[in-house]
């Protein structure tokens, strides 16, 4: 498959308009601009969130893109792609293929600032794919869980925000399981990125509802009025899930182990943002409801975008409350678009819970490598 050609003449093209077809339509909206040249490929619709691919170096962004793809292609394999992609019978109408899929996903994935500096962008994307491998241990029983912890790495879905992931699952004596929510992660400059929290677990019965209920204790250690970030208008530090609190604290635990102490936190992905909106606008046009519905409609999704990425940041920020040696370096929108967090040589939080599953993680990752 001709990669430029899928990218130049149908992705940025296609995303001009704010739909890319790849079998399905997949709702991607943003202009081009090559500053070698001056040219610009522009849309006619207004939207004041588009983002705008600032191509630098051409001959560079291109060899980048190839080994982007071609790296993807061998990563991902046949289970990621439908037999309708796969079979290319739609390639000479619109380049339907697996390559197309990649390309459209990879800017979904994009903050505004690595629409600006795209060359850096699938530099860091490739060290995703290239920088961590798939591991699996049990950690020591926890005494405060009732279980032992175990703790994954695998290789995620093609459509999600990394290519790899971190699943944990708390195990009892009886090997009831409790399953963490899981934090999507990536490696790149000797810092890790951390994309999502994302909770996969349908049980509600009476062993999941007991641990939560044990989770509760990271409310040790947090005094409300002491409370100093004032990061958005609505919510504040209390108001996070203690599932996520825990699997994050697990999860930046490993990696500290290893001896990475810088964090980075994108704050949002506007692709995602905006097809939050887009299919909001064709429900409205396809049920035609009133319009003051679709507003009061539209808004509701804003707000809901809105919560769940300011809950994302706090969940950081609460844990970074709780620990001495986790420290804020910059807030998004301060240096760039991301939370900054710096881990010291030596981290002790206030809270037995956190401190427990972190010395839990550290004890396996050293008894693993002696």
């Amino acid at each position: 498959m001709d990669i430029l050609d899928i990218f130049y003449n149908y992705v940025v093209k296609e995303a001009s308009k704010g739909s890319i077809n790849c079998f399905f339509n997949y709702s991607i909206f943003f202009e081009t601009y090559f500053m070698e040249s001056g040219e610009r490929i522009s849309s006619s619709k207004e939207e004041k969130l588009i983002p705008i691919l600032t191509i630098h170096n051409k001959k560079e962004f291109d060899e980048l893109l190839c080994k982007y793809v071609e790296l993807c292609m061998c990563f991902y394999g046949t289970s990621n792609f439908c037999e309708e992609v796969l079979n290319n019978e739609n390639y000479e109408i619109d380049r339907t293929s697996p390559e197309k899929l990649i390309i459209l996903t990879l800017w979904a994935n994009a903050t505004y600032d690595d629409f600006l500096n795209p060359e850096e962008y699938l530099r860091k994307r490739i060290s995703f794919l290239e920088n961590s491998e798939e591991i699996s241990f049990d950690t020591e029983y926890s005494n405060l869980l009732k279980g032992r912890i175990s703790f994954k790495i695998e290789k995620d879905k093609l459509v999600f925000e990394t290519p790899y992931k971190i699943c944990i699952k708390l195990i009892n004596s009886d090997n009831l399981e409790y399953i963490f929510p899981e934090v999507k992660f990536g490696i790149y400059n000797n810092q890790v990125y951390f994309y999502a929290i994302q909770d996969i677990s349908k049980d509600n019965n009476s062993y999941s509802k007991k641990i939560n209920r044990l989770l509760y204790k990271i409310g040790e250690g947090f005094n409300e009025k002491e409370d100093n970030f004032e990061l958005y208008e609505e919510g504040n530090l209390k108001d996070v899930t203690s599932s996520f609190v825990v699997a994050l604290n697990m999860a930046i635990s490993y990696f500290h182990s290893l001896g990475y102490t810088n964090i980075v936190v994108p704050n949002m992905l506007p692709i995602r943002w905006n097809s939050k909106i887009t299919v909001s606008e064709r429900k409205y046009n396809l049920n035609k409801i009133d319009e003051k519905e679709y507003e009061s409609q539209k808004e509701k999704i804003i707000d809901i975008q809105k919560n769940l990425t300011e809950k994302f940041i706090r969940t950081f920020l609460r844990l970074q409350y709780h620990y001495e040696g986790m420290n804020v370096e910059s807030l998004p929108m301060e240096l760039d678009s991301c939370l900054h967090i710096s881990l010291e040589d030596t981290l002790n939080s206030n809270n037995e819970l956190l401190n427990e599953t972190r010395s839990l993680i550290k004890e396996s990752i050293v008894s693993r490598h002696i």
